[in-house]
């Protein structure tokens, strides 16, 4: 059978329909990719005419895209009949499962798996079979999600602060006259002036709020709740922590304890200080008195007691707050300094070697500090739920701020006010603080805008912040030595400058097994509980954002300004999801190369290689020359009759140098033999065109 070697004419057109269907699948493809980036991000869109929407014209493209790859698929495969038969003698059965791979997943899948040779050919099999994926994944190309976008018919706003003016420091005068009788009956005149501070309430919630580990909400305007906001700068509250454990010294004494009793206000009675040699107060040692105790310290002076070893209750920790920030261990640079507190407490996996060991105790130390300063602020609500991002901004206090107003009597002589440096702090003081200061101003060295802390707001949040963790035994300021001989019993175990204790907390004491009992706890100033058993830095961070959303609320004498930001309405959107792309991408790609591939083989390219008539899929060509081999097939009633002499069958060409017209070779396998692979286990009988071959 001179099955393929036939004279072939090419022309420019003959692979024109494969090429335009080609072009036609990419102009989809890309069709399809502009369309969803277009349409990705915006809100849906009402159906056109009320019938088409996005989403089928989606599948339009797709399936315009998936029609050009298969009928270039089935023209391509098709043609490998007639490439592979044109290079080697094949079963005939191959022709029939190739041709089978034309028409559909079945074929492509038994040319997978029962046919040999060609890798090109299963490739072309396997790309009929991906386009069938091409339909379910469009479907997930067009997605929909929630968005957010701009509402121009409702505005939001949210405020800053400029100036808190809040809080009232009132001085109040007492007037009084005696007559000196030892002085010819002069008569003296004596006039006391004192301080009333008043904080509104706001700022009080606001602080224990804080304290508590909450946060006053920003009194904000969102009509959406979906709103945000550019970034801008307020006036607020900071704070600032600092792990002071590596600076404690420990120090040896006798009942150093007793100094922390008197302080707290546990009692009123100092242990003599022990003296050697001193009869009495060896005595006191078989009374219990003159332990041995030991102390550890802070630079500042604040320090912690127990007697060593004891069983009883001990001193679990104390606190040192102040507004000086001269007072402070590592907050000096601080010059708008609201509240610094130093707490000195047992770590809180070693209470047990706390209490069964002390001196040998591991002890942490904290200091924490608020202060007035300046905000960066990025805000912004979702759902109703505000989120800010705070920054702290470098600001400058103005030299001229927050300096004290000459005082005069009711005469209108000038009172002789000279206080030391130390108390032009922001700290109040029952007696520094009587004059009337100016207002405490900070400048954005940036914008060189100036914000403002009132007198009254400065010295009322002061002295509320006192009252809330001050316990008025310490031994600086105005208020003298509580009990004789303190100071004393501290300089002679060079702790010198020690005694700040304003705080502490007791209670907890040894069973006889030497397990704990936790009676309850007490604590001077009571409000010392809300730093006890919890993150310092936590509790600071809610005080200083609590206060700082109290300065920006704008009511009553505070200044603030408005910023305007965009109001969110919720809808819905196209997501385009770009994975689902990959399918369609990837089989277009493959398919150029396949096509290539089919053009190169039938063209004869290579050494040796001769053009392949380009018969495709032409039911015409395969009757053309059909006749030759239908002989094989004689006595075959049933189609399953057909397939198994056609498994036997290999056809394939003769060596000849006539171009025209090649003999052809029918070899027909021994039985028992295989015959699918391989070449024919027979010996090949010519035949010429129109005749007849025999075997």
């Amino acid at each position: 059978m001179a099955l393929l070697h036939v004279k072939t004419t090419w022309t420019a057109w003959a692979w024109g329909w494969e090429c335009l269907v080609l072009l036609g699948g990419i102009g989809s493809f890309a069709a399809l990719v502009a369309v969803l980036a277009a349409f990705n991000g915006r809100e849906i869109i009402s159906p056109w005419l009320n019938v088409v929407t996005l989403n089928a014209i989606v599948s339009v493209l797709s399936l315009s895209m998936k029609a050009s790859l298969a009928y270039l698929f089935a023209e391509c495969i098709a043609q490998w009949k007639w490439i592979l038969f044109a290079r080697e003698a094949r079963p005939l059965i191959d022709f029939e499962r190739i041709d089978a791979a034309t028409r559909g997943p079945i074929g492509s899948s038994r040319v997978l798996t029962r046919t040999s040779g060609s890798l090109s050919l299963k490739l072309g099999a396997v790309l009929s079979l991906l386009i069938i994926g091409l339909d379910p994944f469009s479907q997930q190309l067009l997605q929909f999600r929630p968005d957010l976008v701009k509402d121009r018919l409702q505005s939001a706003v949210i405020p800053l602060s400029l100036w808190y003016n809040m809080g009232e420091a009132k001085q109040t005068k007492a007037s009084s006259t005696e007559t000196d009788y030892t002085k010819g009956n002069e008569t003296i005149h004596t006039e006391t002036v004192s301080v009333r501070t008043e904080l509104p309430l706001s700022m009080q919630s606001a602080i224990l709020a804080g304290l508590s580990g909450l946060e006053q909400r920003v009194a904000v305007q969102c009509p959406t709740g979906n709103c945000t906001w550019p970034t801008f700068t307020t006036l607020g509250v900071c704070h600032r922590c600092h792990d002071v454990t590596a600076d404690l010294r420990r120090v040896a004494g006798r009942d150093l304890d007793s100094v922390v009793n008197v302080l707290v206000g546990r009692t009123s009675t100092l242990v003599p200080l022990y003296r050697a040699g001193n009869k009495s107060d060896i005595a006191n040692v078989s009374y219990g008195l003159n332990k041995s105790t030991t102390a550890y310290t802070l630079p500042n002076g604040h320090f912690i007691a127990n007697r060593d070893r004891f069983d009883g209750p001990m001193y679990n920790a104390t606190s040192f707050g102040t507004g000086n920030p001269n007072e402070t261990n590592t907050m000096k640079d601080i010059d708008t300094l609201i509240w610094a507190m130093s707490l000195i407490y047992p770590a809180p996996d070693a209470a047990i070697d706390y209490w069964s060991g002390w001196p040998d105790a591991t002890l942490r130390a904290m200091e924490c500090a608020i202060y007035y300063c300046l905000k960066n602020v990025t805000s912004s609500m979702q759902d109703s739920q505000l989120t800010e991002n705070i920054t702290e901004v470098p600001s400058i206090r103005e030299p001229d701020s927050w300096q004290p107003l000459p005082m005069r009597y009711g005469n209108g002589t000038k009172v002789d006010f000279d206080p030391p440096p130390s108390y032009f702090s922001l700290e109040f003081n029952s007696i520094y603080s009587c004059p009337t200061y100016t207002n405490l101003e900070l400048r954005d060295p940036t914008t060189k805008r100036v914000y403002r802390v009132g007198e009254g707001s400065v010295k009322s949040i002061s002295s509320y912040l006192q009252s809330l963790f001050l316990w008025n035994r310490t031994l600086d300021g105005p208020v003298p030595e509580p009990v004789p001989g303190v100071r004393e019993h501290l300089e002679k175990y060079h702790l010198n400058g020690a005694g700040r204790i304003n705080g502490a907390s007791w209670g907890l004491s040894l069973n006889d097994d030497g397990s704990i009992r936790r009676d309850l706890t007490t604590t001077v100033p009571p409000t010392l509980k809300s730093f006890l058993g919890r993150d310092l830095n936590a509790t600071f961070h809610s005080l200083s954002t609590s206060m700082t959303n109290e300065l920006r609320r704008g009511e009553g004498g505070a200044q603030v300004d408005y910023v305007e930001g965009r109001t969110l309405k919720p809808i819905v959107v196209y997501d385009t999801k770009w994975a689902w792309m990959a399918l369609h991408g990837t089989t277009l790609l493959l398919a150029v190369v396949f096509f290539g591939i089919t053009l190169w083989n039938s063209a004869g390219a290579g050494a040796g290689a001769e053009q392949v008539p380009l018969w495709k899929s032409s039911t015409l060509a395969t009757m053309r020359r059909g006749y030759e081999v239908g002989h094989v097939l004689e006595g075959a009633g049933s189609v399953p009759e057909m397939e198994r002499l056609a498994r036997k069958t290999y056809i394939g060409k003769l060596p000849s140098g006539d171009l025209a017209e090649s003999a052809a070779c029918i070899g027909t396998a021994r039985e028992g033999q295989p015959s699918i692979k391989g070449e024919p286990d027979t010996d090949c009988v010519s035949a010429t065109t129109g005749g007849s071959a025999n075997s």
